[in-house]
């Protein structure tokens, strides 16, 4: 056996993931969903809660998102947390957490 130097880089992609810190719902197509940038998601779940725990949203698509509608009237003003799960492309598993405010 004979070891030799190489000049291959192993690199590892971490996933990077534009989620918002904030979105204002109101209608004006600006900022209205609360949702991740554009990508390649496979096997994705993103669960959306409000401030006591309570599961307000789940989707297993990245867009368009939450609309800021919780059974059927418009959620308070005020923080929310998610958690956002999904395989990478080398096939690892990304978990995301998180708060954000919904501006009326």
């Amino acid at each position: 056996n004979v070891s030799a130097l190489s000049d291959e880089v192993c690199v590892i992609i971490e996933a990077k993931l534009g989620i918002p810190t904030a979105f204002t719902p109101n209608g004006d197509n600006i900022n209205d969903f609360f949702s991740v940038t554009d990508g390649i998601y496979n096997d994705f779940q993103m669960l959306i809660y409000n401030r006591w725990g309570s599961l307000v949203f789940q989707t297993n698509r990245p867009t368009p998102g939450w609309n800021g509608m919780f059974e059927g009237t418009e959620a308070p003003s005020g923080s929310y947390s998610y958690r956002i799960t999904f395989q990478n492309t080398d096939n690892s598993r990304v978990n995301r957490s998180g708060t954000f405010v919904l501006i009326r």
